[in-house]
């Protein structure tokens, strides 16, 4: 992945940025970020919408189709979103919802995402290992992934999205389910948190928040 300044400038100026995962780093143009959504949320997803411009992506949006909301429904505007991903030459398709905050050091690790299976930038506790390798930020894999439960950010190597928008549907819940037959991998810490809100794909869910997020936060939606 070719490193590039957000106004298309090459990396190699006078100015470059620190290296190494989890440095605050130009956006890497073989990424690409996708955000599902959904008519209601049109007045408080730009929060998100705007972190990512800021750090240099622009997302490409693919809002459901107004009417009925649910898991079923999720699935298949997190699809169109995926396959919106695959339709452009990324190596990487970043699958974000509309309601995270961003830690900006999430650019970083980008690159390191690239492989056989999908990224999670947030996790909780159970799917963490107690023993991490060193470093600020790592990638490790999680534990318990046959339970896993969580879209709310995933990095997506190119192969891994394009075999998920073929899975089967789960017989329950929304697009995080298809992940329970792969081995995810998650950061170590969480580098998006999810912002408290109204929710629609799983309505009487609870709201759940990171416990190793460092990032900033925004107010809720």
């Amino acid at each position: 992945m070719r490193g590039a300044t957000a106004n298309g400038q090459d990396r190699d100026t006078p100015s470059a940025p620190p290296t190494g995962i989890g440095a605050v780093m130009p956006w890497p143009d073989g990424a690409v970020v996708v955000t599902p959504t959904v008519v209601p949320r049109r007045h408080t997803r730009d929060v998100t919408l705007d972190q990512w411009r800021t750090l240099g992506a622009t997302p490409i949006v693919v809002e459901q189709e107004d009417g009925p909301t649910g898991h079923g429904q999720q699935i298949i505007t997190a699809r169109a979103a995926i396959r919106a991903g695959l339709n452009t030459d990324a190596d990487l398709i970043v699958y974000a919802e509309d309601d995270i905050d961003l830690d900006p050091r999430l650019v970083g690790i980008l690159p390191a995402c690239i492989g056989d299976a999908p990224v999670s930038l947030w996790h909780r506790p159970r799917f963490r290992p107690r023993r991490l390798p060193p470093g600020d930020i790592v990638i490790v894999d999680a534990i318990q992934s046959r339970t896993w439960f969580s879209s709310l950010c995933l990095a997506l190597p190119r192969r891994v999205a394009a075999a998920l928008v073929d899975q089967p549907a789960p017989d329950h819940g929304g697009i995080d389910m298809c992940l329970r037959d792969w081995k995810v991998r998650i950061t170590v810490p969480a580098l998006v948190e999810h912002r408290p809100g109204r929710r629609y794909a799983s309505r009487n869910g609870r709201h759940y928040t990171s416990d190793t997020y460092e990032g900033p936060t925004s107010e809720p939606s």
